[in-house]
């Protein structure tokens, strides 16, 4: 390695056991901060917007965290407890200000807008849409396929969610950047830690192969999946299976409906979203929700939402053909 600034140069390079152990600690540092904030501002906001918002208040948290647990060598809290020292690959000089700023930019706003795009938001992709279609027409069909705003946004989440994966894997086996915002911004790690210069270290390489040969288990079963599914496609949507309706069929479901659109008036609302129930769905403490908005809150905090009991994702029940 070359000379580096700072009286750096003579540090080995942390393992790999340092520097995942560091991500576990900050991870847990900032969940700890957020649990702490959590509970303020469902009281300030109301538990709905919390939950609507929690993806903007953790990617808040998280900034906060990185600006001000950093100390005087720019260490984190995890970094500073696994005696780690910042460092830019492969100079060895340590990381500029605006650097770090770079890394901590990736480290949050990647797994935000990985998020964002699982969400098929419709603010991103009436961007992100008329983008592509505009390269397309400058590539060309042949090389990029014609996608809906749907389809792009599962595909962008998947580029995604693939680099994070692959960063991991190399990292496994070469130990230098552990994250997709870390390779991006060539920011590594030095140890200061002098018994793990002769400590004995876990073979993570092996740990590597084993999950790219799970990669590639996993890739050879979603194209098996899928091709099945494009055969189960080409024998289905035969004309038998069409039903057609008479006008008298039609004059009787006419009445039906305009009861049903009546009844909606007198629906049960969801405590959490505080419209008609849609997809009735229980606790087990009894307690009824939408079914998204449910599940979206048991994902967060495993919880029910109104009297604080346990509430996984497994134990909710959906109440089918109940009316409320």
């Amino acid at each position: 390695m070359a000379g580096g600034g700072g009286g750096l140069a003579h540090l080995p390079l942390a393992s790999r056991r340092q520097i995942y152990r560091s991500l576990q600690k900050d991870k847990a540092y900032g969940k700890l901060l957020f649990k702490e904030i959590e509970g303020v501002v469902n009281a300030v906001v109301g538990a709905a917007n919390a939950t609507n918002y929690k993806a903007e208040a953790e990617a808040i948290v998280d900034l906060c965290y990185e600006a001000l647990a950093r100390n005087s060598r720019n260490q984190t809290l995890g970094q500073e407890d696994c005696d780690l020292l910042p460092m830019w690959h492969p100079s060895g000089q340590i990381p500029s200000k605006s650097r770090l700023g770079l890394l901590v930019l990736f480290r949050i706003g990647l797994p935000y807008s990985a998020g964002k795009l699982y969400s098929s938001s419709t603010g991103i992709m009436s961007l992100a849409t008329p983008a592509y279609r505009s390269l397309r027409g400058l590539v060309g069909g042949r090389f990029l396929p014609q996608l809906s705003s749907y389809e792009l946004s599962s595909a962008l989440f998947g580029i995604l969610q693939a680099a994070e994966r692959g960063c991991l894997l190399v990292f496994f086996l070469n130990g230098l950047f552990p994250q997709l915002a870390y390779r991006l911004s060539r920011v590594s790690f030095f140890s200061y830690d002098e018994i793990s210069k002769t400590e004995r270290q876990p073979h993570y390489r092996i740990l590597g192969w084993f999950l790219i040969l799970a990669e590639f288990f996993k890739y050879v079963e979603r194209r098996h999946s899928a091709s099945e599914s494009l055969e189960s496609d080409g024998q289905g949507g035969s004309e038998g299976n069409l039903k057609f309706f008479s006008n008298k069929e039609k004059s009787e479901r006419a009445p039906a409906s305009q009861s049903s659109d009546a009844a909606l008036e007198h629906e049960a609302k969801c405590p959490l979203c505080l419209s008609n129930v849609e997809f009735p769905t229980s606790t087990p403490c009894g307690h009824v929700f939408c079914w998204s908005c449910i599940l979206h809150w048991c994902n967060q905090k495993e919880e029910c939402p109104l009297c604080r009991s346990g509430a996984d994702t497994r134990d909710l029940v959906c109440m089918h053909h109940i009316h409320i």
